[in-house]
Order: C-alpha cells, then sequence, then structure tokens
C-alpha cells in the first residue's frame, strides 16, 4: 500500500509517502500564499498511485481545503485528516478537553513513544512555535507548554524592547 502522509503546520509543510511500509523522502516548504495549484504541483503530483492520503493539520481549514481540492484534482483521493483523541497509537492524553492538544503534538508523542515504548519521553518541536511534550513510560501524555519559536521571540524583543537590535554586519 502507498500512503502520503501530510503535515500542514503555521508556516510550513512537510510530506512524504510511505511506501510497502517504508518512509521514503521526506520533502518540506513554506506554504505562504498557496493555491490549489501549489500544493497539486509541490504534494500530491509526485505521489501519484497513493492510496492514502493521511494529514495532520494545524494551519486552519482554508489551507486544508485547498489540499482536498489538489488531491482530488490531481490524484482522485479523498485525504483523512486525523485529530487529537483521548487514546491513539499506545498515547493518552490527560487534558479534559482532548481536542486542546493541537493533533502536530499528538502524533509526535505517538512517534516517540512508538519509537521508545516503556521509556518516558520528551518531545521538543521548534518552528513557528516552540512546543514541548511529556509522556510517561506508560503512555500517558501529562502535559506540556507552547511558546513562541526562535523567530517570534526575536521578532519581539526586537519590536517591544529599547536597548537591543538587529546587528548590521556580521562582524564581532
Amino acid at each position: 500500500m502507498s500512503i502520503l502522509l501530510v503535515d500542514i503546520g503555521n508556516t510550513r509543510v512537510k510530506w512524504a509517502r510511505v511506501l510497502r511500509g517504508r518512509l521514503q523522502k521526506q520533502r518540506a516548504a513554506e506554504h505562504a500564499g498557496w493555491r490549489v495549484e501549489d500544493f497539486a504541483a509541490h504534494v500530491i503530483r509526485g505521489a501519484r498511485g497513493v492510496e492514502r492520503i493521511i494529514v495532520a493539520s494545524v494551519a486552519g481549514t482554508r489551507l486544508d481545503r485547498r489540499l482536498v481540492q489538489a488531491a482530488r484534482l490531481v490524484s482522485g483521493v479523498v485525504p483523512e485528516f486525523i485529530a487529537s483523541k483521548r487514546r491513539l497509537g499506545g498515547v493518552r492524553t490527560a487534558y479534559t478537553e482532548p481536542w486542546r492538544l493541537g493533533i502536530d503534538r499528538f502524533v509526535a508523542a505517538v512517534g516517540a513513544h512508538q519509537l521508545s515504548p516503556n521509556r518516558p519521553v520528551c518531545v521538543i518541536d521548534v518552528g513557528t512555535a516552540m512546543t514541548i511534550d511529556l509522556i510517561r513510560a506508560d503512555g500517558c501524555h501529562v502535559g506540556g507548554v507552547i511558546v513562541p519559536g526562535p523567530r517570534l521571540m526575536v521578532e519581539s524583543l526586537l519590536r517591544n524592547t529599547s536597548g537591543i537590535r538587529r546587528r548590521s554586519d556580521s562582524k564581532s
């Protein structure tokens, strides 16, 4: 079976094909301003012959709809969007409202738990935001934090504090 895995984040889209159970080359691109045609050309066209498209997205319904349109146009396959649940892949969340745990964080917790079964893990992801999540050895996601990523932190400091500025040259 051939599956296309897609992760639509706040800034970038990442994708890879799984062919006969093996993960193929991973790709990524910034998706600012992407239209249906961009998703078709970059993400879907290279995955001709896929039988399933599985998507984890935190980017919002507008981009999700564009990916769906591109998939239908190029492959005829309707993407399956996964959502955070109370329990999945050996991980259960302690969140009272499981949907509040972003799907990107939840699938990362599932992946980390699968890679290190019966061991506690800490998952750190740095992108537009930086997230840190803790998963106990028994698979319980006990919580985590989300803070601005490096670029947002620097921009915030430059914009909101006095006495610091971006260096204009690269010499010390």
